[in-house]
């Protein structure tokens, strides 16, 4: 298994200045998905009475190919804002890891029943 981020640039000479592109993942699969190991962990005491918020981390780790993404949600309710992720990195020879953190109001961490981050990814969801 072998993958890599290409980028492409091309010059404009109006700008006279390099123009690169998003980047482009390709992947060459030599073996099966690998599910990812997902470890989700609360906010801390301090945090929740000194700053007066609350960020969970979720961390996902040993997982193949590259390409996931993280939806998190309250009491099943998809929740958008206050949500960073971490770009995918490796994670040993031909595994990958990357991290989500959701980082909301005290008194809405109190209100939810059920915090979940839910990772999808093409070995499951």
């Amino acid at each position: 298994e072998d993958d890599a981020v290409y980028f492409c640039n091309t010059w404009d000479s109006s700008l006279t200045s390099w123009i690169f592109g998003g980047g482009t993942i390709l992947s060459i699969k030599t073996s099966s998905p690998k599910v990812p190991t997902v470890s989700l962990l609360p906010p801390s005491k301090d945090e929740l009475s000194s700053k007066q918020t609350a960020t969970v981390m979720c961390l996902i780790n040993r997982f193949h190919p590259r390409t996931a993404s993280v939806t998190w949600q309250g009491d099943a309710t998809v929740i958008n804002s206050g949500v960073q992720n971490s770009e995918v990195r490796a994670d040993g020879a031909s595994d990958y890891m990357m991290s989500s953190y959701l980082t909301l109001p005290a008194n809405d961490w109190k209100r939810y029943n059920l915090i979940s981050c839910v990772v999808s990814h093409e070995s499951k969801t």
